[in-house]
């Protein structure tokens, strides 16, 4: 295990210790559980927004639900 020196705001920190201490844990614990889910979820989120940004570059309007209607029936009075 390694020692890790962090520079945390003052009140952050005194936010944080009582958050820690009404779910009967640590700061350290709630940074490593932190570290530890962001070593295993970041790749994937990366690959999520790489996704996205592609989809809104070249969208494919191919998909729908139901009838596409046609401009009189989308603007006709009901």
């Amino acid at each position: 295990m390694r020692a890790v020196p962090l520079e945390i705001d003052d009140e952050v920190y005194a936010q944080a210790e009582q958050k820690a201490q009404a779910m009967s844990t640590s700061i350290s614990v709630l940074v490593g559980d932190y570290l530890r889910h962001w070593v295993q979820n970041h790749d994937a989120q990366l690959l999520a927004c790489e996704q996205m940004r592609q989809r809104f570059a070249n969208p494919d309007w191919e998909f729908a639900v139901g009838k596409l209607e046609s401009r009189e029936e989308r603007n006709a009075r009901r």
